[in-house]
């Protein structure tokens, strides 16, 4: 027979609460700026949850997502630029 005592089960109540209430602190913090970095990194290559967007929705500033996006799209088109004219230069044209 499966004795349960009721110490025990308050024990574990208690516990499930407390992780529950680290995981709302985490999810209820501002974003820092890594964490910003990687939401629009997710974004851009479209694997960004559905979850992680409604966060970022609901908790982060639209001028921090705006300015990273932006700066992640420069250094993208500068990258491409510099690696075809690598390859022109190389290519000999």
């Amino acid at each position: 027979m499966l004795r349960v005592s009721i110490r025990s089960v308050q024990y574990r109540q208690q516990l499930y609460g407390l992780c529950m209430e680290t995981k709302d602190k985490q999810h209820n913090r501002e974003p820092s700026l890594l964490d910003v970095l990687v939401s629009v990194l997710a974004s851009m290559f479209g694997v960004q949850s559905n979850r992680n967007r409604e966060k970022d929705f609901a908790h982060g500033k639209p001028s921090q997502y705006i300015i990273i996006g932006l700066l992640v799209t420069a250094v993208f088109v500068l990258t491409v630029w510099g690696v075809v004219n690598l390859v022109m230069k190389l290519a000999g044209a």
